[in-house]
């Protein structure tokens, strides 16, 4: 929730907190999610909601897709510090569809992998 409020609260400051906070956040999960899978442990990840389903690398591979967005977050702050503030209306929409799309197929990263091996 900090994230997300940093995120909505918008102006580059606060942009680039959330990011950094999304950074160290992720960090700690991957590597919480990486010392479970080294140690062999049946723990379900519940990263988005309560589940049954073990955690599983591609757990760990969705949230390195999200560090790299919050990455990306950091760079474009810091190469176009008034992107953020000029983009219009459709542009933002336009944004948050594709944000949407992105976040759809990563949360479903291990049953979209599970298709594709057992074909």
């Amino acid at each position: 929730m900090p994230v997300l409020a940093l995120m909505i609260l918008g102006g580059n400051s606060l942009l680039m907190a959330g990011f950094l906070t999304a950074v160290l956040l992720l960090s700690v999960f991957c590597i919480a999610l990486l010392a479970i899978l080294i140690r062999g442990l049946q723990v379900p990840c519940n990263c988005f909601g309560s589940s049954r389903k073990p955690a599983s690398p591609a757990d760990i591979w969705r949230n390195v897709g999200f560090l790299a967005c919050a990455i990306v977050g950091i760079a474009s702050l810091t190469a176009l510090p008034d992107a953020a503030v000029k983009m219009s209306l459709g542009e933002a929409g336009l944004l948050g569809m594709m944000a949407v799309v992105f976040v759809a197929l990563s949360v479903s990263l291990g049953e979209v992998l599970e298709v594709f091996r057992a074909s």
